[in-house]
């Protein structure tokens, strides 16, 4: 028959002390922790002490085995790996719709704010300018509030031109600002796969740095779609080994971080921008294994996504969500806007008569509009160039700067000197027409401003645009804001979409992963009532030993 150890009680009873002192300190470290961004509540998974006799066959009830106690078998962390990959896949999508329309709402802000307004107001000004009598002698002030008009025009395009490169070179600074973000993740958690490895390699989990991997995770998975994964030996729970990949190249291999950078590449697919004449494009310095120098970057969602397609897409389908414009295209409904104004009014002006207080005197073939850096003087040849005009770079001719007399008001030569043979008393050189002055009319700024009634104007761009039609003006300008608040809402819509889904999830996870403090305080009861009943085992079993040691056998002395 086996005898018990005399002290084996209190062994067990301290087990119990070591339990529930241990459960208090992991309840006060999730207290602690309860705000703490991307932390994981921990709890105790405890497990029994085997008897320490050996059994036999046929053992007495009295000698039936007793357990020794209890021991931390492990220090768990409450989450589900599942709600982890659906949160980052929901993120990446929220992501790429949040960045969007961050961008396309400063894009409503210039169409719809105050810089369209101003655009709007400058058209209709000029055209209100060129709503003139026609029978009216030709003057001064009516030259100089044409030119005036004109000129304000032109400076409002410009200015809303600007506005837009200004933006699409802020997208190109984003670009690289989250390509070098990238990068010190990826080295953020190479470094901590290398810890987590060392800690892990006795079979103990390290909680609190794998927190702080799957935070950024979490924040990656914000920038770029991406899949990732651990292996480890069969069985094995912990101590694996990390990696993560975009676009099926590895940017983490547990301690190995690759790195991408930014190259220059040409803007070819891409609107003329004076402040941006390359953009950056993420590509491969080398993958967390060495290779892929240069290859470019794969991804389908996340901010650097959006941030790429806002600053270069020049396609727009409102039938297709997933053909979305960008600030080019933007740009280049504004640049055809610009070609259309200076199109349509360059046709009639040049066939108009200039004053006969004009340098030379009196005559056609003069251009109102023309571009920065032009060298066009012929209306038929800038119009076969038209695509060359942008927003930007659209200017008054140099002929009306120098000279207000160099408005082409009239619909013919005037003559003044009596004795030149084209000379007519009634002021005409056709004797049909019947005029009272000599200073012609204003018939061909009548024309001009009947462009402003036309609705079938197209422009001959090159290849893939071709033939674009512009229609009216107005409602070309008008649908121009059309779309931007068509694109935009239509990204909100998605974001809101998405970030209800990303919300419910991140909601779950929450619940499973995050600290409850009622929980917590339930727990602190629990481990403090359990830590004070071990106590009070140790003490009865010190009595019953101190009768054992100091009473026993001592009758009769």
């Amino acid at each position: 028959m086996s005898v018990r150890p005399t002290f084996f009680g209190l062994e067990i009873a301290k087990t119990g002390l070591f339990v529930s002192q241990k459960g208090l300190d992991v309840t006060g470290h999730n207290v602690a922790n309860a705000d703490t961004e991307g932390y994981t509540r921990q709890r105790l998974v405890n497990t029994a002490y085997e008897p320490y006799s050996v059994p036999t066959l046929l053992r007495p009830v009295d000698q039936a085995l007793v357990g020794g106690g209890a021991h931390v078998m492990i220090l768990d962390q409450i989450r589900d790996q599942f709600l982890d990959r659906q949160y980052r896949t929901e993120s990446s999508t929220l992501g790429y719709w949040s960045a969007r329309t961050q961008g396309l709402t400063y894009v409503e802000g210039l169409f719809e704010g105050e810089e369209t307004a101003n655009l709007t107001e400058s058209l209709n000004s000029f055209f209100t300018a060129l709503n003139v009598d026609s029978n009216q002698p030709e003057s001064g002030a009516f030259r100089t509030n044409l030119r005036e008009t004109a000129q304000t025009l032109i400076t409002d395009l410009n200015l809303l031109y600007e506005r837009l490169e200004q933006q699409q070179l802020a997208l190109d600074k984003t670009t690289e600002i989250l390509t070098s973000n990238i990068n010190d993740i990826a080295a953020q958690i190479a470094d901590l796969n290398g810890a987590i490895y060392r800690y892990e390699i006795d079979g103990q989990p390290a909680n609190d740095l794998r927190d702080k991997r799957n935070l950024l995770v979490d924040k990656l998975s914000e920038i770029v779609d991406i899949e990732y994964g651990e292996t480890g030996d069969p069985g094995q729970a912990f101590g694996g080994k990390f990696w993560l990949s975009i676009g099926g190249v590895n940017l983490v291999n547990h301690i190995s971080a690759g790195e991408l950078r930014c190259v220059s590449a040409g803007n070819t697919n891409i609107v003329a921008n004076e402040l941006l004449t390359e953009v950056n494009m993420p590509v491969w310095v080398a993958d967390a294994n060495g290779g892929n120098p240069g290859a470019g970057l794969d991804i389908k969602e996340g901010k650097l996504k959006a941030t790429i397609d806002l600053r270069d897409s020049a396609e727009f389908d409102d039938a297709d969500a997933t053909i979305s414009p960008g600030i080019p295209y933007f740009m280049e409904q504004l640049n055809n806007l610009a070609r259309a104004v200076v199109q349509e009014i360059n046709d009639v002006h040049y066939s108009g008569w200039t004053s006969s207080n004009a340098p030379g005197g009196s005559h056609d073939g003069v251009l109102f509009f023309n571009f920065e850096g032009s060298t066009y003087t012929d209306a038929t040849a800038l119009k076969a160039s038209i695509h060359e005009v942008t927003a930007g770079n659209i200017r008054l001719d140099q002929a009306i700067m120098d000279d207000l007399n160099n408005i082409a008001a009239s619909e013919y030569k005037i003559v003044l000197d009596p004795s030149d043979p084209a000379y007519n008393p009634n002021g005409a050189v056709d004797p049909n027409i019947d005029k009272t002055t000599h200073e012609g009319n204003q018939v061909n700024v009548a024309k001009m401003y009947s462009v402003i009634q036309s609705n079938s104007i197209t422009l001959t761009l090159p290849l893939p645009s071709g033939t674009v039609s512009v229609g009216g003006l107005f409602d070309f300008l008008d649908g121009i804001i059309n779309d931007v608040a068509v694109t935009l809402n239509t990204s909100k819509s998605f974001e809101d979409a998405r970030s209800v889904q990303t919300l419910a999830v991140a909601n779950q996870r929450e619940s499973v992963s995050g600290v409850n403090l009622d929980e917590e305080m339930t727990n602190l009861i629990k481990y403090q009532h359990a830590y004070g009943s071990a106590a009070r085992v140790i003490t009865a079993m010190d009595e019953a030993l101190d009768v054992l040691i100091n009473k026993m056998g001592v009758v009769g002395r």
